[in-house]
């Protein structure tokens, strides 16, 4: 069974446009550089710097984007820097030296391999420009890696939020919370030393976290054994994603239960929730500030989960995220029990969903 056209759609498009910026955003170096050395009159060092820009740009870009969709290895953000810097500056390197030696070795007649021997390449690589070259690419690539990095710590979508003061003042928005917790944390913790526990519930996160981005979620924050995530309210091709990202998250911790045995003695579960409602965005506080969302909804959500337990399902929707989405042939909604509130809002209906055929979920 294939994935809805709209859900496919809105996977390839939030990957082109991460591709994209960071191509275009080469390109614009590559040119800036004859442009800085007003080589108006040389056409094939523009055309080299638009080629350089381009393909080293592309490089960067394919390894991000395989890197985004993955659970990244816990090492130092300095240590992992520095490995992305030195990589990337050898991939503009290796393709400054071919694009240079191919373009001047067909203007000049001589072809790749004469022109490689001849005293004019040696002359660019040991005593021209080519050193300058890369070392204005080492400063490019720390420069996207750093913000790249920074933007998966932070979140992009709240960190241009932030600097574009957009919830400056507080904006009422239509959109899709999901909780996922946990199973069994607190006997977990008590088992297990607090370093291990940290270690644990780290690492469930950490591999979550593929699950979460392969749908564009954001996530909104972490609470305990507890994540929060949101999407905004779109077409109904769309909202499903949120409930793609409790099966996707689930085939992944499955692979990764042997692992967890091992280490920590225990395999990960959890329980999600799903809801929908209008909240309040705003942006909290100057130093440290933060993102946050007020509304019914939330509370409304927290009541959700208590109620997992209680009627033993892993999985709970409500009858508001239901009525906004196109459940596909299958899955199968399955009505659990009603839930009121105490400020005289209309009952809520719980539903929980039974997976009838295997979809292709791989989060990458």
């Amino acid at each position: 069974m294939n994935k809805p056209r709209d859900f496919i759609l809105l996977i390839q498009k939030n990957r082109i446009r991460r591709i994209g910026f960071i191509v275009l955003s080469s390109v614009l170096l590559g040119l800036l550089y004859p442009t800085i050395n007003k080589e108006f009159d040389n056409p094939l060092a523009f055309f080299n710097g638009f080629t350089i820009g381009f393909l080293g740009g592309l490089a960067i870009a394919v390894n991000e984007d395989h890197r985004h969709y993955k659970s990244i290895k816990r090492e130092l953000f300095a240590v992992r820097l520095f490995k992305r810097v030195i990589i990337y500056t050898f991939y503009f390197a290796l393709i400054v030296a071919l694009v240079v030696a191919t373009t001047y070795g067909i203007s000049s007649g001589q072809g790749l391999l004469k022109y490689i021997s001849g005293p004019q390449f040696q002359q660019f690589i040991f005593h021209g420009d080519y050193l300058i070259i890369v070392v204005y690419a080492l400063f490019f690539c720390g420069l996207v890696s750093f913000t790249l990095m920074m933007s998966r710590k932070i979140e992009s979508r709240i960190m241009f939020n932030i600097i574009s003061g957009k919830y400056r003042k507080p904006v009422e928005e239509e959109r899709i919370f999901m909780a996922i917790d946990l199973n069994n944390s607190t006997k977990i913790a008590e088992e297990l030393e607090v370093e291990r526990y940290c270690e644990f519930i780290n690492q469930f996160y950490m591999d979550l976290t593929p699950a979460i981005l392969s749908t564009n979620g954001q996530i909104y924050r972490y609470v305990g054994d507890q994540v929060l995530i949101s999407w905004p309210v779109q077409k109904p091709g769309f909202n499903i994603r949120c409930l793609r990202t409790y099966f996707i998250a689930k085939n992944e911790l499955t692979k990764q239960q042997e692992v967890y045995l091992s280490k920590w003695g225990y395999k990960p579960s959890f329980k999600a929730v799903i809801h929908t409602g209008k909240v309040v965005a705003g942006e909290i506080g100057d130093i440290k500030s933060q993102f946050v969302f007020h509304g019914a909804v939330l509370h409304q959500l927290a009541r959700m989960e208590k109620h997992c337990n209680q009627i033993r399902v892993s999985l709970l929707l409500s009858n508001k995220y239901t009525s906004i989405i196109d459940l596909p042939s299958f899955y199968k909604l399955q009505e659990c029990q009603q839930l009121t509130f105490n400020d005289n809002t209309e009952p809520m209906v719980l539903y929980t969903v039974k997976q009838l055929l295997e979809e292709p979920l791989a989060a990458s």
